[in-house]
């Protein structure tokens, strides 16, 4: 190398320019300016200037942002913002994009990501609807594990199990979160349970997360990342030289050391410096491994529901009383409705069939159906069956017939609705017409006269009025709240 060259190189080298490089090195060839520059996995970098040009959805310098128009997803990729105007899934709520994610505020008696089911504490109203729960059913205080019911005075209350809060025990009590299996658990705290090895404890939500130091990967950082490697001395080392997890193995890309630095050269679907990302249009399976990107446009496997295909995993929202993968199965509380449907189930209750007096349930199955007493009939046995009729407790008694029961003395029988009643002859009283009427008197061979002179009980007696027979007509003049003839 020329003196004046190497001289020119020093001072660069003093101002920061450029790197310094051993005399013996001056002669290789330059560093590759987009060496160090990773545009995030999601752009590509011009080796003049070094400066990314980024995917679709991705901006910034480093393309580390997402465009305005995205957001991030579960899977942290930039997709698109969602608009309620276009794709509104709250079917029972109000539709809310705000950050481009669709999510719902449900109607009151609604809940669910869409607000497709019944709140707890509310049932299926069997006309489309929700209505409040007024007796304890399975549902109404969120189950069993998360507080008890009672409807000791027609109305639901809830007593709710530690960890649990809310007028139906339905959210988690301060300090308490949501597992996996969708139970409330203590929150975790960093300050007594981190296990973070090489990384920043977060407890946010009660549940750990650790966000590892560059380097480290794992759940608990207390591994090496891809590109990386034990250095023997309890910590992780970049690679320089090619290992079999540098470019994340051999399934995600090929790994070359040529000028001691490690670059990769990334498998299809694989992206990144060390090809530890999917590129776009793949994702990560159960087994690690980056895959085509699953599409609902033509592989929709819903049977009843909707398909979801966002993080390139198709998943199903299943409609009310549907469950399964592909929705293909009646949900619990609900049964096959034997017409290609899913019917909420019903469970027997104290007024179930109009009674025990009226009739017995069975709920097998999820339906009620009811086998009514002698004497009921209808699907609750809510009426009395043809030859009975209600009595004056409300109960189903049978008929009475003027042929066989006719107690009228002095009177028509009448057995219309089979209650028997007496329409008495003139001068005839009483239920079963025995008695002289008012203004009559008995003759003393079994029938009654008219009153022409007063009696003790011509006008009803004092009370009711006062008599005159002055002209040999009998007239009454009643006292006040009293009236007629006698």
């Amino acid at each position: 190398m020329q003196p004046i060259l190497r001289l020119l190189l020093l001072a660069l080298c003093v101002l920061g320019l450029t790197a310094c490089l051993d005399p013996q090195q001056a002669e290789d060839p330059p560093v590759d300016a987009c060496a160090a520059v990773t545009c995030a996995g999601h752009g590509t970098c011009d080796e003049v200037d070094a400066t990314c040009a980024c995917e679709e959805g991705y901006a910034g310098d480093d393309c580390s942002t997402c465009e305005v128009g995205f957001h991030r997803d579960a899977t942290d990729a930039c997709v698109v913002d969602a608009s309620c105007a276009t794709d509104d899934p709250c079917l029972n709520g109000a539709c809310d994009d705000t950050g481009g994610v669709l999510t719902c505020d449900c109607d009151p008696g609604w809940d669910g990501e869409d607000c497709r089911a019944c709140a707890a504490g509310w049932h299926d109203d069997g006309d489309g609807g929700c209505a409040l729960d007024q007796e304890c059913l399975g549902t109404s205080c969120s189950g069993d594990d998360a507080g008890a019911c009672d409807d000791t005075d027609g109305v639901v209350t809830c007593t709710c199990n530690p960890g649990y809060s809310g007028e139906h025990c339905a959210t988690c009590d301060v300090g308490f979160h949501v597992d996996a299996t969708g139970a409330c658990v203590v929150d975790a705290d960093c300050a007594t349970d981190d296990p973070c090895l090489h990384g920043a404890c977060d407890d946010t939500g009660g549940v750990i997360s650790c966000a590892c130091e560059p380097g480290w990967d794992g759940v608990a950082c207390d591994a090496c990342d891809a590109g990386w490697h034990d250095d023997g001395n309890g910590g992780c080392a970049l690679d320089q030289e090619c290992l079999p997890n540098s470019c994340s193995g051999a399934d995600a890309g090929v790994c070359d050391d040529t000028d001691g630095v490690v670059s990769c050269t990334c498998s299809p679907g694989y992206t990144g410096d060390a090809c530890e990302a999917c590129d776009v249009g793949f994702h990560v399976d159960a087994t690690g491994t980056c895959v085509v990107d699953a599409d609902c446009a033509t592989d929709d496997p819903c049977v009843q529901g909707t398909c979801d295909d966002t993080g390139g995993v198709i998943s199903c929202g299943c409609e009310p009383g549907w469950a399964g993968d592909t929705c293909d199965t009646c949900a619990a509380g609900f049964h096959d409705d034997g017409v290609g449907g899913c019917a909420l189930n019903q469970e027997c209750t104290t007024a179930s069939c109009s009674g025990a007096a009226a009739g017995s349930c069975d709920d097998t199955g999820g339906v009620v159906s009811c086998t009514c007493n002698p004497g009921y009939a209808g699907d609750d046995c809510e009426v009395c069956d043809t030859g009975y009729h209600p009595d004056a407790t409300g109960a189903c008694a049978v008929d009475a017939s003027c042929l066989t029961d006719n107690v009228c003395i002095q009177g028509a029988c009448d057995d219309t609705g089979g209650v028997i009643s007496c329409a008495c002859e003139p001068g005839w009283a009483g239920a079963t017409c025995e008695d002289c009427a008012a203004g009559w008197h008995d003759d003393t061979l079994g029938g009654c006269d008219l009153d022409w002179q007063c009696l003790d009980s011509t006008c009803s007696g004092a009370d009711a009025g006062a008599c005159d027979d002055t002209d040999g007509v009998i007239a009454c003049t009643c006292n006040p709240g009293y009236t007629g003839d006698y």
